[in-house]
């Protein structure tokens, strides 16, 4: 599969799919595979791209961020969660 160099080239994930005749799963998982195999694919509203060093640092920046603000909000629905619950056990008449 030919990911393109440059932000100007990015092609859709659905447009990579139907170039190679396979579908966006497939590669969704061919670039998580050429990631973690080191190859700086960079994606954005643009599309996917192979990006320069500081694309590929700052796509890696932007993906920390996400995930902490997901396991921020996990983490807070999680607590929702466990007090709701406390709540209902210690107090069968407050659920």
């Amino acid at each position: 599969m030919t990911i393109p160099r440059g932000r100007d080239a990015a092609v859709t994930l659905s447009a990579l799919a139907e170039m190679n005749g396979c579908s966006r799963r497939e590669v969704e998982a061919f670039i998580q595979q050429a990631r973690l195999n080191g190859t700086p694919i960079c994606t954005g509203p643009e599309g996917a791209w192979i990006g320069t060093d500081e694309e590929a640092l700052a796509w890696c920046e932007r993906q920390r961020s996400r995930a902490i603000h997901l396991i921020e909000s996990a983490q807070g629905v999680q607590r929702g969660v466990e007090a709701r619950r406390a709540t209902q056990e210690g107090f069968p008449w407050a659920a």
